[in-house]
């Protein structure tokens, strides 16, 4: 009788081990996307700071929906696409604020045939927008800086895997090690 008990006592602890196993392959990725997303957007916001009083646009957010976040499982990636930003009336916008804000770190500014550089620059007001001014102002690339973050976060994510489930596991084996000394 001694013996069955015990031997339910370890399927009891098998099926606790498998249910933890289970919340932690449901919850850990969704907590890698959660961390990626903040830290995305924490770099965003420094990227808006390093130039905070526009002279020659508006700002609208865009660049907070320049990426997605996709979980399939336990694997986590981020898609860019100028697409995703849902602010600008017209593809052409999305792809040069993408492109020259977003890949570049530019602020503003865009690229045509009169301008000899490969900078961006302003137009000035003057005749509505028709005529060259400054070049854009340039801080860093959120896109570069979110790739460093997110490498770094998913690199401390796939180390962590052994710890969490070590840390499951342990209670297991000894169930299993007292159940075979008796």
């Amino acid at each position: 009788m001694a013996r069955k008990r015990e031997t339910q006592n370890l399927i009891n602890s098998i099926d606790k081990t498998i249910a933890k196993i289970e919340k932690l392959i449901d919850e850990k990725p969704k907590k890698l996307v959660e961390d990626i997303d903040e830290e995305a957007k924490s770099i965003i916001a420094r990227w808006y700071a390093t130039y905070p009083s526009p002279i020659y646009y508006r700002r609208n957010g865009g660049l907070y929906h320049a990426y997605k976040i996709i979980q399939d499982g336990t694997y986590v990636e981020i898609d860019y696409d100028p697409s995703y930003m849902s602010d600008f009336s017209y593809n052409q916008d999305k792809a040069i604020v993408f492109n020259n804000a977003f890949q570049l770190g530019y602020h503003g500014g865009c690229l045509g045939a009169e301008v000899e550089s490969n900078v961006p620059h302003w137009r000035t007001m003057f005749l509505h927008y028709t005529h060259w001014s400054y070049p854009a102002k340039k801080s860093f690339s959120p896109y570069k800086s979110i790739e460093r973050a997110a490498k770094k976060l998913m690199k401390e994510y796939d180390a962590s895997w052994d710890g969490d489930l070590d840390q499951i596991m342990n209670p297991l084996r000894r169930s299993f090690r007292a159940y075979l000394r008796r």
